[in-house]
């Protein structure tokens, strides 16, 4: 069984594979995972973060991620992080932002800023003038088009932050060429910073005027470069995960939604039964109904809070 180098300071128990990549992320400055979907990269990071952050090697994080996992990272710190972390998510205007940014309050806790990639494109000078000590990149393949602003963002960032993550479950989705963005980014002496250099290297030219891709080459040598700093799963390789769980919740309607739908239910019957024409679309659109009413919602008004409550 893997044993952490150190203690991992996070509230749960790791599993075999996230207890590996923590290794990784605390003997390197920078480290990629390459962790499938549903395997936990959260995890590790939290617990990397916090092992630097009691180490008195970094004491602000930056973490890069999509808009829609924003509140997910805020909410997994608060919940797993065995060390304080003053967390702020930066969304909204710029002003907004940069008013959280730099208006933190003195504080021994870490500062965790996490920041949608979009707006750390917009930001870049202010994240800079921040001077995080650690960058987190999630979904790093979103910078693995080495010439748009957003990668180059990223790598001016990178540039001047000593440890960094890059968090992907595909950081190959069209072409091995994708890696080239994210590894600028973490570490660029591993590819260089001319990616016309680094394709001529691996990839084969051709079509018009030469500019097309057409196969590639040097492969062992991309795959050797690319795992020097990374760490590969997939979810068949992590026999301590558990099974998936399907878990059956039922709620009922409220007394007046329930009445609607029954009555809308004994309208479409009797309709049936008295022998007008069935059309297909005509029944579709009754089911419709029922379905929306059951949903909370009929014709653009609430008729039920059920489902939501139940959510809740």
């Amino acid at each position: 069984d893997a044993e952490p180098l150190a203690p991992m300071p996070i509230r749960v128990k790791p599993y075999q594979h996230q207890i590996y990549a923590f290794n990784l992320g605390i003997s390197l400055d920078t480290a990629a995972y390459f962790l499938e979907m549903g395997t936990g990269k959260t995890l590790p990071s939290i617990a990397v973060a916090g092992y630097r952050y009691i180490s008195s090697q970094v004491k602000r994080l930056l973490i890069v991620c999509p808009a829609s996992v924003m509140p997910v990272w805020e909410q997994e710190i608060k919940i797993f992080a065995a060390y304080p972390a003053h967390v702020e998510v930066l969304d909204g205007p710029v002003k907004k932002r940069c008013e959280i940014l730099f208006g933190w309050h003195t504080t021994d806790d870490l500062q965790v800023a996490i920041i949608n990639y979009e707006g750390a494109r917009s930001m870049t000078e202010d994240l800079l003038a921040w001077q995080p000590d650690m960058m987190i990149l999630d979904e790093a393949h979103r910078c693995k088009t080495p010439g748009s602003q957003q990668s180059k963002a990223m790598a001016r960032i990178g540039a001047k932050t000593k440890y960094k993550l890059a968090l992907t479950g595909t950081p190959i989705t069209n072409s091995p060429l994708d890696v080239y963005g994210i590894y600028r980014a973490l570490d660029p002496n591993i590819f260089g910073t001319s990616f016309y250099a680094f394709r001529n290297r691996y990839a084969i030219m051709g079509g018009f005027e030469n500019r097309q891709v057409i196969g590639y080459k040097n492969i062992e040598d991309l795959a050797e470069k690319i795992h020097n700093i990374a760490f590969r799963v997939r979810k068949d390789e992590c026999l301590d995960l558990p099974e998936m769980t399907d878990v059956y919740r039922t709620c009922r309607l409220e007394p007046k939604a329930q009445a609607l739908y029954d009555q809308m239910r004994k309208e479409s019957v009797a309709e049936l039964e008295a022998g007008e024409t069935v059309i297909a679309a005509n029944v579709l659109s009754k089911l419709l109904r029922l379905s929306q009413i059951a949903g909370g919602y009929l014709d653009g008004e609430q008729v039920s809070t059920a489902k939501l409550d139940l959510l809740a």
